[in-house]
């Protein structure tokens, strides 16, 4: 009988064990995809409002970035400057760069911005 109760005791422990793992592996895997999704739409947001002029790869190697003498924003570039100096340029523009302020909101201002910092 004493055996019969530790191998039950053993065996639940066991299932409980296996369970938390599983349990674990589910959020990390959920949180690994809200982040693709973020890096996903930050990136979207580049190519569709700043590629034409700062390239795809941020180096203003563009017809639009050669004509306007647009800065290379690659290569850790961006990062020297602040993420409230970067989401102020993004919002209100500057030289012949147009202003976002009112076609995006903050938050994806704010998304844009860490986005240009890691290029």
């Amino acid at each position: 009988m004493k055996n019969s109760l530790k191998l039950t005791t053993i065996f639940l422990f066991i299932v409980i064990f296996v369970s938390f793992l599983s349990f674990r592996s589910e959020a990390s895997q959920a949180t690994e995809n809200e982040n693709n999704i973020d890096i996903d739409s930050s990136r979207s947001l580049y190519l569709n409002n700043c590629a034409r002029c700062h390239g795809a790869d941020g180096r203003s190697d563009t017809e639009l970035g050669r004509l306007n003498d647009s800065p290379d924003i690659s290569g850790g570039r961006a990062r020297k400057k602040s993420a409230a100096k970067l989401t102020q340029l993004i919002s209100k523009g500057k030289g012949s760069m147009p202003g976002f302020g009112k076609r995006l909101t903050k938050a994806q201002i704010s998304s844009l911005a860490n986005y240009v910092r890691g290029l």
